[in-house]
């Protein structure tokens, strides 16, 4: 996964199998996105500061509190 700068967020915990990044702030609705998902593989869930569950997909926009998290692939 990239995501774009120049609004790269500064990605926190990582693992390797089933990476988690968490980023920092709530999105709101009408909020900004700090950046969007330019590629990815294998599968990518986004998880919005209100708990809704998302798959990514390219061009997917990324919002501050977001949590992305990646299966194998």
């Amino acid at each position: 996964m990239f995501i774009e700068p120049p609004k790269a967020p500064v990605i926190g915990p990582q693992s390797t199998d089933g990476e988690i990044v968490e980023l920092a702030q709530a999105a709101t609705a009408g909020a900004e996105s700090i950046g969007q998902i330019t590629a990815l593989q294998g599968t990518v869930t986004i998880t919005r500061t209100d708990g809704t569950k998302v798959k990514a997909s390219d061009g997917a926009p990324i919002f501050q509190g977001d949590v992305i998290e990646t299966g194998s692939g």
